[in-house]
């Protein structure tokens, strides 16, 4: 028998997934942010989100709080100017926002998180309150694992390729060009890619 929450999924499914993309659409930062950013380049934030993923990687985070940690540095850095100095603190707060957003709370306490980053309390909590009322405390960005799972729905939740998925994802949080498209579209193309590649019979020998 089908769960209530699988039903209510099934006859709502094309409206909740197109007021993910209105939602989405309406969170996405300025591409351009970082030309308005004195002393700060694409390379930097390229640096800074390869931290982070070796932060998710060593506290075993999902993979959701990665993808809100680095959108909301991205919406941050579009609505207010960030020192080279203050890089590092904007990416704690960010990470430990999203951790409560989430509500997933590792076996590591906040205090710990912290530590990693090598940074007073304090201050991680002053930058915390700026960066939420910068954004209004709007936080529900939906991002690219919120339409991983109608993917997964559609397709009876094929795990394997969802990790792939989600490992290209992580590749593509670097890239300048990432800033500029919603999640909705990685995940689909993440997914497809992860399809095709099962199927093709790759010939790497030199000619």
């Amino acid at each position: 028998m089908l769960s209530l929450e699988t039903l209510v999924f099934q006859e709502y499914a094309d409206e909740i997934f197109e007021y993910l993309k209105r939602k989405e659409t309406k969170m996405l930062p300025d591409p351009n942010y970082l030309d308005k950013q004195r002393g700060l380049d694409w390379g930097m934030r390229t640096q800074l989100v390869a931290w982070l993923v070796t932060v998710r990687n060593h506290l075993g985070l999902p993979h959701e709080v990665l993808y809100l940690t680095v959108n909301i540095i991205d919406r941050s850095m579009s609505l207010m100017e960030v020192t080279p100095d203050r890089l590092m603190l904007l990416a704690a707060a960010s990470l430990i926002i999203s951790l409560k957003y989430e509500q997933q709370y590792p076996d590591y306490s906040m205090q710990d998180i912290i530590e990693i980053f090598d940074l007073e309390p304090e201050k991680v909590r002053q930058a915390e309150r700026i960066i939420l009322q910068r954004l209004d405390y709007d936080l529900g960005w939906p991002g690219p694992s919120s339409f991983l799972q109608r993917i997964n729905k559609i397709n009876n939740g094929e795990t394997q390729l969802t990790v792939l998925a989600h490992y290209f994802l992580e590749l593509q949080l670097h890239t300048a060009s990432q800033v500029r498209y919603q999640g909705n579209r990685y995940g689909h193309r993440n997914k497809l890619i992860c399809w095709a590649i099962p199927e093709r019979n790759w010939n790497l020998s030199s000619k």
